[in-house]
């Protein structure tokens, strides 16, 4: 019993290991290890958060967004977070104007219309919206997605806000028109839908719709006497129209729709028909313009109601024959000039 005592007489002090009190790689050692650094850390961070009177007061995104579903707390309009302090979450980028999914609701133009010239009402009902669509597409994904958004407080709209005094006539003309078309989708306020692809597919198919949408932006182009008003979210959804006299075998005095190639060698589309640079034919082709030049041409042309003229039944006065020059080499030149533009043999 002596021997191991005298071997280790000589030797130099170890430090002992520390021991859990569990076998080694245990799921309890673990376990047991988590807790201390928990007991160690948490306190640490309890007294960090202690020492602030007000831990959101560094958070400034925060605080707007929290100010936002409350119209009592907004003493002007625009808000102060919004239009002053650059404190919302799109200043950096928007500064005071209005962002996109704004103006798709309310009106205006997104990277032109500042919050000011839009409804105070109904920019508070879209920002409401929007954070409660937040909130509840991560809380109730898959289930309970309308019933989250009742709670959070998203509502059908008061399409009376498209009504304000102030407001350009743009702004109210879309506004209303797309404040009813939220009323009647109620996507907003629908308690049934179970997850949020159900809200998207209603913003989809009931409200923000590619068919009709040009003859929506049309028809308040025609109230508002300028036909270079645009929906701006049609332009980012849909596909562009192209429109040219006598396509898709109607009658050259008619300006019909041009439907798009299936395959490079369909005949009768857009990149068979029209002229270059949109295809390798010889119509002259117009983008969103179903009377094929009538919106360029407005108010110069229009008809005794103040519509559009559809410019394929216009007769055209002037000769499209050039007489040929007395000069020569006149004549030559100009006929290389009509070969360079890809013209025939004359």
């Amino acid at each position: 019993d002596t021997a191991p005592a005298a071997a280790c007489a000589g030797a130099a002090p170890q430090p002992r290991p520390i021991r859990l009190g569990y076998k080694k790689g245990s799921c309890l050692s673990v376990l047991k290890l988590g807790s201390m650094v928990v007991q160690l850390v948490l306190p640490a961070l309890l007294a960090v958060v202690s020492n602030s009177s007000d831990w959101t007061a560094s958070s400034p995104t925060l605080l707007a967004l929290e100010r936002v579903g409350s119209a009592a707390d907004h003493a002007e309009w625009p808000p102060p977070q919004y239009a002053k302090d650059y404190t919302a979450w799109w200043s950096y980028v928007y500064g005071r104007l209005v962002p996109n999914e704004v103006c798709d609701a309310c009106g205006g133009m997104p990277g032109f219309t500042p919050w000011d010239r839009i409804s105070e009402k109904c920019g508070l009902w879209s920002m409401t919206v929007l954070r409660c669509l937040q909130v509840c597409n991560g809380q109730n994904r898959w289930n309970g997605f309308g019933v989250c958004m009742k709670t959070c407080g998203a509502t059908a709209p008061d399409c009376s806000f498209c009504e304000e005094d102030h407001l350009p006539a743009n702004v109210t003309n879309y506004c209303s028109m797309t404040c009813k078309r939220f009323k009647e989708a109620k996507c907003t306020s629908d308690t049934t839908m179970k997850t949020s692809d159900d809200f998207v597919k209603c913003l989809d198919t009931k409200v923000f719709t590619c068919e009709g949408a040009l003859q929506r932006e049309l028809k308040i182009a025609g109230e508002l006497s300028n036909y270079n008003y645009t929906i701006s979210w049609r332009a980012r959804k849909c596909p562009r129209q192209l429109f040219a006299c006598g396509a898709d075998g109607s009658a050259e005095n008619k300006c019909s729709p041009m439907k798009w190639c299936e395959s490079p060698f369909d005949a009768g589309c857009v990149e068979s028909e029209c002229k270059y640079p949109i295809g390798a034919g010889q119509k002259e082709c117009f983008f969103n313009d179903p009377f094929c030049g009538g919106r360029k041409k407005f108010p110069e042309m229009k008809t005794e109601d103040s519509g559009l003229v559809d410019m394929c039944g216009v007769t055209t006065t002037t000769s499209t024959t050039t007489l040929p020059p007395e000069n020569k080499e006149e004549a030559l030149l100009a006929a290389a000039r009509h070969l360079r533009r890809g013209g025939g043999a004359q």
